[in-house]
C-alpha cells in the first residue's frame, strides 16, 4: 500500500507544480471581463478602469463586455458557464448576494458556480426627487408617499438589483407604498428620472450628482449610515426619520469557480496594486468609492456577510420568489 500513497503524493505535488506555473505564465492570451449592465454606470467604470490598467500591466488585452438584463444575471450566467481558467472576469455587486434568495428556481447559483477575486470599491447610493414633487426632505416624501400610495414611481435596473432593494426596504421601514419601474441598468433610469417619467430615485451618486448640481434633480439624502465625503452637507436616509437604513453599493471581480487558487491569487494581487495606485485611487475615490483592499478569502467573507443582510431585508419587506 505505501507505494500507492506515494504515487499519490507525487501525482498531488505534481499538480501542484503544473498550476503554479500556469500561475506564473498567466495571463498569455486575451482576458474577458463581463459586465452585466449597460454601459457607463459606476459597475461599468470601476471595471473599465481595471481593465485598462490590467491590461497595460500584463500586455494582454481585457476586453470589457456589457451584457445586461435580469438584474446582472444574464451577463453573470454567461461567466458561471466559462472554463475555470481565470481568463473570464465578471463584475459583482449586490445583485450576486441576492438573485438566489429572490429567485430559489434559478438554474445556477452565483455564489456556489463563481467564486471571489477582489473587492474593486464601495459607493452609497443617494435618494432624489424630480423637482415637480412637492418635497425637499425625506420627512416631506414619506408623507406624501403615505397620502398618495402607488403615485410615486422609481427606476430599478431589475429585482433584486440595489435600487430595487432600497426602494423596497424603504418602504418597509416608512410603510409607504411606491411602484418599480425596471430598466436595463441604472443610466436608463435616471434619464427617466430627468425627463420626469419617474418622481424618485434611490441612484448611484456619481452619475446623478451633476443631475442633482444643474437644478434637473433634488438630492434629499444618501443611503449609506455615515455621509458620503462627495457631498457631506447632505444628511442620511437614516439620520432623516428612517433609523436604521442602509443601502451601499459595492462592485468586485469574480470568476469561475475551481479556477486554480494560485491564478485566483495573482489576480487579485494585481488588481489591488492597481487600485492603490495614485491615479487610479483619486479616479475610484472621485467616485465616491473607497477602493478594494481584500484578499480572495476576505472577500469571499464580505460576500457571505451581504449575502445574510440582505436576506434579513428580503424577508422583512417579503421582496421574495420574484419572476423575472
Amino acid at each position: 500500500m505505501k507505494p500507492i500513497f506515494q504515487l499519490l503524493a507525487l501525482a498531488v505535488a505534481a499538480g501542484a507544480f503544473a498550476a503554479g506555473a500556469a500561475a506564473q505564465d498567466f495571463p498569455t492570451r486575451i482576458m474577458r471581463l463581463i459586465v452585466p449592465y449597460t454601459p457607463g454606470g459606476p459597475t461599468d467604470i470601476h471595471a473599465r478602469v481595471v481593465a485598462q490598467k490590467l491590461t497595460e500591466a500584463w500586455g494582454q488585452p481585457v476586453v470589457v463586455e456589457n451584457r445586461p438584463g435580469a438584474a446582472g444575471m444574464i451577463g453573470t450566467e454567461l461567466a458561471a458557464q466559462a472554463p475555470a481558467d481565470g481568463y473570464t472576469l465578471c463584475t459583482a455587486g449586490v445583485t450576486f448576494s441576492t438573485a438566489q434568495l429572490l429567485n430559489p428556481k434559478m438554474h445556477f447559483s452565483p455564489t456556489r458556480d463563481l467564486t471571489p477575486v477582489a473587492l474593486l470599491g464601495a459607493v452609497p447610493n443617494i435618494l432624489v426627487v424630480h423637482p415637480s414633487l412637492p418635497v425637499r426632505s425625506v420627512k416631506a416624501l414619506i408623507a406624501f408617499a403615505r397620502a398618495r400610495p402607488k403615485d410615486l414611481l422609481y427606476p430599478t435596473g431589475g429585482v433584486g438589483g440595489v435600487q430595487s432593494l432600497a426602494g423596497a426596504y424603504f418602504e418597509h421601514l416608512t410603510a409607504t407604498r411606491m411602484v418599480a419601474v425596471q430598466y436595463k441598468g441604472s443610466l436608463p433610469g435616471i434619464t427617466a428620472l430627468v425627463a420626469g417619467e419617474m418622481s424618485v430615485g434611490f441612484t448611484d451618486l456619481i452619475t446623478t450628482l451633476p443631475h442633482t448640481e444643474a437644478g434637473k434633480l433634488r438630492l434629499l439624502a444618501v443611503t449609506s449610515l455615515k455621509r458620503s465625503p462627495i457631498t457631506p452637507q447632505t444628511p442620511t436616509v437614516a439620520e432623516s426619520g428612517v433609523p436604521g437604513f442602509n443601502v451601499t453599493a459595492w462592485f468586485g471581480l469574480v470568476t469561475r469557480t475551481g479556477t486554480p487558487p494560485a491564478i485566483i491569487d495573482k489576480l487579485n494581487r494585481e488588481i489591488l496594486r492597481i487600485l492603490q495606485q495614485p491615479e487610479t485611487r483619486t479616479r475610484i475615490m472621485r467616485m465616491g468609492s473607497e477602493p478594494g483592499t481584500l484578499s480572495p478569502a476576505e472577500f469571499g467573507k464580505f460576500v457571505s456577510a451581504e449575502t445574510r443582510k440582505w436576506a434579513r431585508v428580503v424577508e422583512a419587506a417579503g421582496f421574495r420568489n420574484v419572476k423575472r
